[in-house]
């Protein structure tokens, strides 16, 4: 079915740059994107997932970038055209590129500064999206709930898309609400560039896969989410 997305929503997203959408992705997406999240942090941490929930790993978050570069799972979730098709009529623009996506534990502070385009190492960023994975019922949860955010639902499989260069509503080394995880998704332009960015603690990741400052992005490393 065409994912059409309301004139309400379209007006939410350009007067006030950001929308909440449920129902971009079925339960059995939710599911199996979480599982295979999860399945992909074990073997990055080297522990069980009971492990990292309650311990939370030192560099987690340095480990947590770019999960669908080691899951066929995350990738054919992100990029069955569905996310992409409402970004797409959010932004009034195609094609657009997955950039990049990041992984958050609910109730651990966050490197992110002041919007989205200043937190990743991008030229060309246009908007991200911030899925709620919802919690893990097996987890006990003992830390205070975040103080509330636009950028982050409490609804399992809620997305919230907002303009790239929307203010956070949130200070320095914000903590998003224990009782979920999140999955951030990066949405760039065709031509968009590898920049430095100090404020991402990833700045460096993409040198690994032979990228310097100054490259552009390119179909294999970031596949279109539209085109």
């Amino acid at each position: 079915m065409e994912l059409i997305v309301g004139s309400d929503e379209i007006f939410s997203f350009e007067s006030k740059g950001f929308v909440e959408l449920p129902g971009i992705f079925t339960e059995k997406e939710l599911t199996r994107l979480k599982d295979s999240i999860e399945s992909t942090l074990e073997k990055r941490y080297d522990a069980s997932k009971e492990k990292f929930y309650r311990f939370k790993p030192k560099e987690w978050y340095l480990k947590s970038r770019d999960l669908f570069r080691d899951s066929s799972d995350i990738r054919r979730v992100l990029l069955n055209g569905k996310l992409g098709k409402v970004s797409a009529q959010l932004i009034h623009q195609r094609p657009l590129r997955l950039a990049a996506d990041q992984w958050l534990f609910g109730g651990e502070p966050l490197p992110f500064r002041n919007n989205l385009m200043k937190s990743f190492p991008f030229q060309g960023t246009l908007m991200g999206a911030i899925i709620c994975l919802g919690g893990d019922n097996s987890i006990s949860q003992d830390k205070e709930e975040g103080a509330p955010s636009l950028f982050f639902s409490k609804e399992p499989g809620h997305v919230v898309l907002f303009k790239g260069g929307l203010p956070l509503d949130f200070a320095e080394d914000y903590t998003p609400p224990a009782c979920c995880n999140y999955l951030t998704i990066v949405i760039a332009k065709q031509k968009s560039i590898y920049t430095l960015q100090e404020n991402d603690p990833c700045t460096h990741h993409l040198k690994n896969l032979g990228f310097g400052f100054g490259d552009r992005l390119n179909d294999v490393e970031h596949p279109y989410l539209i085109r």
